[in-house]
């Protein structure tokens, strides 16, 4: 069985944001460029949050002198996914998925609507035969260090509360949808790796939702080289020189596979100059592709039992649904405070025109003040009723069709539970 090397990294690229950004990108385009048996000796490399273009052609050339010369940069949305694939082995297929629920358009602050994420698959070609290879970034949680995570319930985790949880949660069922159906409508690969920055740490509702629930044949290559036990903590580790205060270390960043794992470890600690790489911790996995051709879908077995699917799916059925109601409250909000503001333009543009009626007139300085306030309330207007119609309406669809995504699939359970009850009598 030959080795397989894995990285993973979210490499923290915000254009004027991410702190000592280019200073940080050059030294991990020195470590690909120096990539040699005595060191790691990588064949994929998922990077993440990867945004500015140039970065990505100097982390590409790089890789390109370590003899991964194959490369997918998946872009979407306004900023781009920041998702970039680089192979050892030829790319002989790849796709994009870009996620429906991206977020909530009105906290611009976030990003994450604006950037679109996604998954981005490639096949590659190795000695061994294809093998499938998914790269993604779910929703952020912005809320880490104000609302910590309830205590699990009858064996399923709670779902984690902050404002932007359903979104994600509608994430990781498209996610688990698009890698399974992907898997499934092409021929047999050796195995499917998914990595990423999937924004929830293993003991959420969302990480046992996606690995228990819609990709059970996925092993978590940490716990499988580690244990349950060990965190792994890649993001706000306490020995990131970028940590955020106040805010819990979490083991977010994630190398799935259906391949066996040999070891995983935490790489990219701290750059030659002593600083971190990234906010996050890179996640290294070496795994073993198998010496026989593939003949079945890795993903066709191995499936949780049916009563603990169908308790997720549910728990997950309510975290989506909350989002639903909150994404159509949030329409007609600002759809109300569009009407406000338009009724209030109206007002203004009719200011003039009335005191002339009664004989009085206006002080210059409001003859020019009135029409710019006027214009600002209609711009104002507009943009609000574009969120409420256009971006709320759309993300509330999209996390619809989650729900309705996951009723389909507790039908399913619900009517695999009962013929196995009948039979049984």
């Amino acid at each position: 069985m030959a080795p397989l090397q894995v990285l993973s990294l979210n490499c923290w690229g915000l254009w004027l944001v991410s702190k000592k950004r280019y200073n940080r990108i050059l030294h991990l385009a020195e470590y690909l460029a120096n990539d040699t048996k005595e060191k790691h000796e990588l064949d994929v490399i998922l990077l993440q949050e990867v945004w500015v273009d140039a970065d990505v052609q100097l982390l590409t050339s790089a890789a390109r002198q370590a003899g991964l010369t194959h490369c997918m940069h998946f872009k979407s949305g306004v900023f781009g996914s920041g998702l970039v694939t680089i192979s050892r082995y030829p790319i002989i297929d790849a796709d994009f998925h870009q996620y429906k629920a991206a977020g909530d358009p009105a906290s611009v602050h976030c990003g994450d609507f604006l950037a679109t994420k996604g998954v981005g698959w490639v096949r590659v070609q190795t000695p061994s035969g294809p093998l499938d290879v998914f790269n993604t970034h779910l929703h952020a949680n912005y809320d880490h260090s104000k609302r910590p995570l309830l205590p699990a319930e009858g064996g399923v985790p709670a779902a984690c509360i902050d404002d932007y949880a359903a979104f994600r949660m509608a994430q990781v069922v498209e996610l688990g949808r698009y890698v399974s159906g992907t898997v499934g409508a092409h021929s047999p690969p050796l195995g499917v790796v998914l990595g990423g920055d999937l924004n929830c740490a293993p003991e959420t509702l969302e990480a046992a939702v996606l690995t228990q629930a819609l990709l059970p044949q996925l092993k978590d290559a940490w716990v499988a080289a580690h244990g349950p036990q060990d965190p792994g903590h890649t993001c706000k580790a306490e020995e990131n020189t970028f940590k955020p205060k106040r805010q819990v270390a979490a083991r977010i960043d994630y190398v799935l596979t259906s391949l066996n794992v040999t070891s995983c470890e935490l790489a990219l600690k701290h750059t030659p100059q002593g600083h971190s790489y990234s906010d996050h911790f890179a996640v290294h996995a070496t795994l073993r592709l198998p010496a026989q051709p593939p003949t079945a879908n890795p993903l066709a077995s191995g499936a949780a039992p049916a009563e603990k699917r169908l308790a997720l799916l549910e728990a997950a059925q309510r975290v989506v649904g909350g989002g639903v109601e909150a994404a159509g409250q949030a329409a007609v909000g600002h759809m109300c405070f569009a009407f406000i503001m338009l009724v209030q333009a109206l007002g203004l543009c009719l200011f003039e025109p009335g005191m002339t009626y009664l004989g009085r007139s206006l002080h210059p300085t409001l003859k020019y003040l009135i029409p710019l306030v006027s214009a600002l309330l209609a711009f104002a207007a507009s943009a609000l009723l574009l969120t409420g119609l256009v971006a709320d309406g759309g993300q509330s669809r999209a996390l619809q069709c989650a729900a309705m995504a996951l009723q389909a699939r507790v039908n399913g359970l619900r009517g695999t539970g009962k013929e196995g009850k009948d039979k049984g009598r």
